[in-house]
């Protein structure tokens, strides 16, 4: 490991072995396609390959703690950072040991909290040995003036000597996700889009049958969040307490009314003397009090609560009803239940090609055994072919750079790009139809 300079930029040299042909992880590190990962460039001489790594504008970790003691958000931001890149790496087939995680190798940019990582690969350590690591070098380096970062700290070291669970660690750290990964949206769009014009330029020479690519899962959360945002705005909208339209009617009836008593008695002589034309302040004085006590009381009485409608119970009461009624009709439905419904790519030719259950989502197809959902053994099909995703918004499918290509009814999709299919649609994987179909 050793470091280097130029005119404009700084970089972490790590030293490997050559190999023949490149592996597709390499590829999508040098494309830029994983996020947070350090920007790589390969030089070999001969047997000998040099991983350079562009460092510029950041901190190792090791030369952060040199100046800097550790508080609790630091510390969480970090295992935050690497549970989540171990996490992430698995969309893009990487291996987990092959991740570089040391003092030296972690980076950080202070100013914006975030982390990034080196993957090389065949660097092959136990991730788990590694995330040890380097909770152990930072206990020498904790503010233990901070308490809840000296907890948090010793909690991951206990449970790190004990069972090993991303899950547990989570808990520690908390359910919440660190702020720190709060962009991963906006860099996934950005490096998506980069990384499919330079692979649609670049298909044949990154892509074979022997190395399909799994790339960016479609992003759900966002659209799952603003569904469920929008349907708590609408009950919320819906559970608003509201009065009928008689009741607002009535309201200004008796408005109209009370200005009628009033003309009328003006008129009538009632409120002065016609012959001198003095007023009665004494009589209108009590007429605008007997007219305001009515308008007051009526509008007490018409505004009670139990003259309020609620539109969401209403709703809720129809619900109900139909739910017995189905119970009623067909005795195996029970209450408030659905049947689920299952979908098949039923093949064309079925003397060839078994009919593929899709279970669950996202569904991965290819050949490369117990590394798909569904193994198709043809030579036409790439080991990482296909992938079926599911949304509120319906059904997806991404070709994974496959050697001879996903269509939808007789069109060809591009490489890592995802199209909507429907009910009834042909999906040819290569030379082999299927029909999407629901049961």
């Amino acid at each position: 490991m050793e470091y280097k300079k130029d005119f404009h930029k700084n970089y972490l040299l790590l030293n490997g072995k050559a190999e023949e042909g490149e592996h597709y992880s390499m590829q999508m590190i040098l494309q830029k396609a994983v996020p947070y990962v350090l920007p790589l460039k390969v030089q070999q001489l001969n047997e000998e390959v040099s991983y350079c790594y562009d460092i510029t504008g950041l901190q190792s970790i090791k030369e952060f703690v040199e100046k800097n003691l550790l508080g609790k958000q630091i510390v969480k931001n970090l295992f935050h950072s690497i549970l989540k890149q171990v996490e992430e790496s698995k969309k893009f087939l990487l291996n987990e040991d092959d991740f570089v995680f040391t003092p030296e190798t972690i980076f950080i940019n202070y100013e914006k909290q975030e982390f990034y990582f080196c993957y090389c690969h065949n660097y092959k350590k136990n991730i788990k040995e590694q995330i040890v690591d380097v909770i152990e070098y930072i206990l020498d380096y904790i503010d233990y003036e901070d308490k809840e970062a000296v907890v948090m700290v010793y909690s991951l070291y206990k449970i790190s000597k004990q069972e090993f669970t991303y899950q547990k660690f989570s808990e520690i750290l908390g359910d919440s996700e660190c702020f720190c990964w709060d962009r991963n949206k906006e860099w996934d769009k950005e490096k998506r889009e980069q990384y499919q014009t330079n692979e649609g330029k670049k298909t044949d020479q990154f892509y074979s049958e022997e190395n399909g690519v799994r790339t960016f899962e479609q992003e759900k959360s966002g659209i799952n969040e603003e569904i469920k945002e929008d349907s708590l705005w609408q009950s919320k909208e819906e559970n608003k307490e509201k009065y009928p339209m008689w009741v607002w009617i009535t309201f200004v009836c008796s408005v109209i009314i009370c200005l009628i008593i009033l003309i009328v008695a003006g008129i009538s002589g009632y409120l002065f003397n016609r012959e001198t034309g003095e007023l009665y302040l004494i009589k209108l004085v009590i007429l605008f009090g007997a007219v305001g006590v009515l308008e007051v009381g009526l509008l007490n009485w018409i505004l009670q609560e139990k003259h309020k409608i609620k539109k969401l119970q209403c709703e809720s009461h129809g619900e109900k009803e139909q739910e017995v009624y189905w119970e009623e009709e067909e005795e195996t439905v029970v209450l408030s239940s659905t049947e689920e419904t299952e979908f098949y790519l039923i093949p064309i030719n079925s003397d060839l090609y078994q009919e593929i259950l899709i279970e669950e989502f996202p569904f991965f197809i290819g050949k490369i055994k117990e590394k798909v959902d569904a193994r198709i053994m043809a030579h036409s099909i790439s080991r990482y072919h296909a992938r079926i995703d599911k949304n509120t918004r319906g059904f997806y499918i991404t070709d994974l750079g496959s050697t001879n290509g996903t269509f939808i009814n007789g069109c060809r999709i591009k490489p890592n790009q995802s199209k909507k299919i429907m009910i009834n649609d042909e999906i040819a994987l290569a030379d082999i139809k299927y029909k999407f179909l629901s049961k």
